[in-house]
C-alpha cells in the first residue's frame, strides 16, 4: 500500500499508527469524512485494547469518552466512558489531548503527536504515541474521534528514534 502522510503523521510513526491510519485512508469517501458507520472493527481488531472513540459534543467542543479499549481502561485504571474529558481533568483545556482533539476537529484531518501521557499525572512519565482520526456523520461536521494511543515501551521506541534524530 502507498503511504500518503496527512496531517501531521511522520513518515517515521509506529507501524501500529501507520496500520490504523492507512485504514482511515481506505474507508475515507472521496467527499468528505468518513462517519463511525464506516469503521468496522474487525479490520484493526489487534489494537481494540489501544482505541478509544470520543464523541465531540456543541461547539465549541467538548469531549466524551464513548469507547475505551482495555489497554487504555487499564493505565488509567477506569474506562471513563460516559466521562467528559474536562470532567477528568478540570485543566484539561491546557493539556496535548486537547490540543490534539481540538486540533483534528478543526482541520478535519488526523493529528500525531508523540509525548508522555499527560492526562494522568501520576503516570506522566509513560511515553505515548497516538493518532487522532476525524469522524462526521454527515460527511463534514466532525462529531467522533477514533484515537489509537500506544503507551510504554511501544511508544519509548518512537520517542528513542526521534531524540536521537534530533541530535
Amino acid at each position: 500500500m502507498i503511504h500518503t502522510n496527512i496531517g501531521n503523521t511522520p513518515d517515521g510513526c509506529h507501524p501500529d499508527i501507520r496500520q490504523i491510519l492507512d485504514y482511515w485512508l481506505s474507508i475515507h469517501p472521496d467527499n468528505g469524512l468518513p462517519s463511525r458507520q464506516h469503521v468496522d472493527p474487525l479490520h484493526f481488531s489487534r489494537h481494540l485494547p489501544n482505541i478509544r472513540l470520543i464523541d465531540v459534543v456543541d461547539d465549541p467542543p467538548r469531549f466524551r469518552v464513548r469507547l475505551t479499549g482495555e489497554r487504555i481502561a487499564q493505565h488509567f485504571r477506569a474506562s471513563q466512558v460516559g466521562m467528559f474529558f474536562d470532567e477528568i481533568n478540570p485543566d484539561f483545556e491546557a493539556r496535548e489531548s486537547f490540543i490534539a482533539f481540538t486540533t483534528a476537529v478543526r482541520t478535519k484531518e488526523p493529528y500525531w503527536n508523540s509525548s508522555r501521557c499527560e492526562l494522568d499525572a501520576a503516570k506522566d512519565f509513560v511515553a505515548l504515541e497516538r493518532v487522532v482520526l476525524p469522524l462526521a456523520g454527515d460527511g463534514t461536521n466532525v462529531d467522533a474521534l477514533l484515537v489509537l494511543a500506544l503507551l510504554g515501551n511501544v511508544a519509548t521506541q518512537v520517542n528513542q528514534q526521534e531524540s536521537q534524530s534530533a541530535a
